[in-house]
């Protein structure tokens, strides 16, 4: 077993689901793992179950006149916005070399998260059949998975330091008027990339 992770900074949304098609490829039938985090440009983007009527509530004009890109993806769930200050984590895990289900390892990576947060002092918690991370104030990170033979792509959604109101564009995970909260509305000052290395560690000690 091997993991090896990577920060890539401020990465276009189609360039880094290339990536993660290339990586996922040379992972089936091993034990590695590969691990990215980054940031998106302002991005919406639609799961395999999202309406887009239902899941732009200002219409699909709202994000044309805010050059905001909108793109199908093939990861579960609905309608996710991603922007600046937003942390993305691509877990790129063979599930089957580790005899993880996908419940299981949804767990794994949301107790890191849980773990993740009270290290910087934010105390969140999951809801039972409601993927994501939730404080007190609001909903402060996602999870939307795809699992193609074997391997994930997709994964972590966290808000840091990113701007709440581009919310408003969206029903985020199919619900409306959702309360959103970020680790800078929680008056913690850290970067994407601090969180990140401290999300590695702690996937690490529950994984292995």
């Amino acid at each position: 077993m091997s993991l090896t992770h990577e920060w890539l900074g401020l990465t276009p949304y189609q360039e880094a689901l290339q990536l993660q098609l290339e990586l996922s490829a040379n992972l089936r039938a091993s034990k590695n793992i590969h691990i990215l985090g980054l940031e998106h440009p302002t991005v919406v983007t639609l799961g395999r179950r999202a309406k887009i009527e239902e899941e732009l509530p200002l219409g699909a004009l709202a994000l044309q006149q805010r050059q905001i890109e909108c793109i199908n993806t093939d990861r579960g769930g609905q309608a996710t916005l991603h922007s600046p200050g937003q942390l993305v984590i691509y877990p790129l895990v063979p599930l089957t070399s580790y005899g993880w289900g996908v419940r299981q390892f949804v767990n794994i990576l949301e107790e890191s998260l849980i773990s993740s947060f009270a290290s910087f002092g934010i105390e969140s918690y999951q809801r039972e059949g409601d993927p994501g991370i939730y404080t007190d104030q609001g909903k402060i990170a996602f999870c939307g998975l795809r699992v193609d033979r074997g391997v994930t792509r997709h994964g972590l959604s966290v808000n840091i330091s990113n701007d709440l109101h581009l919310f408003e564009l969206i029903r985020p995970c199919g619900v409306s008027h959702r309360p959103m909260n970020s680790a800078l509305r929680q008056e913690k000052n850290f970067s994407t990339q601090d969180f990140f290395e401290v999300w590695v560690r702690e996937f690490q000690d529950r994984a292995f």
